[in-house]
């Protein structure tokens, strides 16, 4: 028999090869789990992008009150217009047509866009409005207790040197004189158009009227139509001192404009170019005249 010199092959496999081969299963698994990983992220992310779009969009929407809408915010809108004399109405946090008015007469005297809604726009120019009203009053509370220290000191030193502190008898002038409102007025012509602004660093057209009464001692209304409705008794002609009405100069109803009437047909309003005198006689302000008022 013949034997064959042959010898069986031998398979040598090298260590490298060996690892390749147990470490595939390990590897699959965790390609398998960073492709899940990847995936959970990437719809984590897209939930939270949804999320926050819809977040934004409710944020949006809060910004904006209007006809019908009720709750706790309009409330608050209601309460701030009325201490503005816009709002005359019960505050019961309903937005109804009497809100919707009174946002567009307020609209109308700060040269906003008229549409009735408590936008961003027109919610920030309550609140510069609001906190002007605000400084005025305390300004005025401050004089107020200035001129009774300096009545109290007076009283003391004419005590002191021995002159009666009786009251005089003489008659004195209403400090809402006819001389005294025109020099009111006179005091503050040049002094630019600012809207909401009730000072003599800026007056809007209401704001110009508030500001010479109570420069003279009386409160009347925040707006035109307000004045022309509850405060003074009407006059057929208007005399120096009176407060003189126009309508339309705006799109809104009733007064919309007015002036201090200095006689010889002219008046001293706040228009666009600031506190100036004006002819009641030309044609546009005849056209537009309504009747005047004395207001004591």
């Amino acid at each position: 028999m013949f034997k064959s010199n042959r010898k069986a092959p031998k398979y040598i496999l090298s260590s490298a090869v060996v690892t390749a081969l147990a470490l595939t299963p390990a590897l699959s698994g965790n390609a398998a789990a960073f492709a899940d990983s990847d995936s959970s992220a990437s719809t984590s992310s897209s939930q939270e992008d949804s999320a926050e779009t819809a977040n934004k969009s409710e944020s949006a929407d809060d910004t904006l009150l209007y006809l019908g809408d009720s709750g706790a915010s309009v409330e608050a809108l209601q309460s701030t217009l009325s201490d503005l004399d816009y709002y005359n109405s019960e505050i019961d946090g309903t937005y109804d047509e009497e809100t919707v008015e009174a946002v567009e007469a307020f609209q109308t005297e700060n040269n906003l866009s008229i549409d009735g809604i408590a936008g961003p726009e027109t919610m920030g120019a309550l609140d510069e409005t609001e906190d002007s009203s605000e400084a005025r009053d305390e300004t005025e509370e401050s004089s107020n207790e200035s001129s009774e220290n300096n009545e109290e000191n007076e009283e003391v030193a004419s005590a002191s040197s021995g002159e009666s502190s009786e009251p005089s008898t003489e008659s004195t002038s209403s400090n809402t004189s006819d001389s005294g409102l025109v020099d009111s007025a006179e005091s503050v012509l040049g002094t630019p158009y600012e809207w909401g602004g009730t000072t003599a660093s800026g007056l809007d057209s209401s704001g110009f009227i508030n500001y010479v009464f109570e420069e003279n001692g009386t409160d009347v209304s925040r707006t035109h139509e307000g004045i022309w409705q509850n405060n003074g008794e009407f006059v057929e002609e208007p005399n120096v001192g009176d407060v003189v009405f126009y309508e339309g100069t705006y799109d809104t109803e009733g007064a919309s404009h007015s002036g201090i009437y200095i006689g010889d047909g002219q008046m001293i309003h706040s228009g666009s170019s600031g506190v100036e005198v004006a002819d009641t006689n030309s044609d546009y302000w005849e056209e537009h005249y309504i009747g005047a008022k004395t207001i004591d």
